[in-house]
């Protein structure tokens, strides 16, 4: 397994990201169930890799398009957990945030639930994008101060 922490793989970590509002404990625990799923996709044989970005502008209104839903504010610090691991079907994909839902053979299918409910209690949001043999890609939208 490898989780990619250089620019060789495409990790990009803006050094000027405005602070984000956000229970910094509930946040790690976020962050360690979304590890802990790409670790099990990858079977140890991957890479999960981590970007961030500032989304603002003519960036932010292409966003807007794709989550509108979740997309009211004017700017949000993005960041995304990709893994090439081995991917969900298009159904599995929409379930995935769905108490008691899982496709492992242990566990209760709490964790994204968990996540999704955190991330809301945050004022974030996250979507997933995943394709069956090609690994899935977790977007988080944190609010950024006025």
């Amino acid at each position: 397994m490898q989780i990619v922490t250089d620019n060789i793989y495409g990790n990009k970590y803006e050094s000027d990201l405005p602070k984000v509002l956000a229970d910094p404990n509930q946040i790690q625990q976020v962050f360690l169930n979304l590890f802990l799923n790409s670790i099990d996709a990858i079977h140890g044989e991957g890479i999960i890799k981590v970007t961030t970005k500032l989304i603002h502008g003519p960036d932010l209104e292409s966003y807007k398009r794709k989550y509108p839903a979740i997309l009211t504010r004017d700017r949000y610090v993005l960041l995304r957990f990709f893994d090439n691991g081995v991917g969900m079907s298009q159904e599995t994909a929409e379930k995935v945030f769905e108490p008691f839902f899982t496709t492992k053979t242990t566990g209760s299918g709490l964790g994204l639930s968990i996540v999704y409910r955190t991330l809301k209690e945050n004022d974030a949001a996250i979507a997933v994008s995943s394709m069956e043999g090609n690994g899935t890609t977790f977007t988080i939208f944190f609010r950024t101060p006025a």
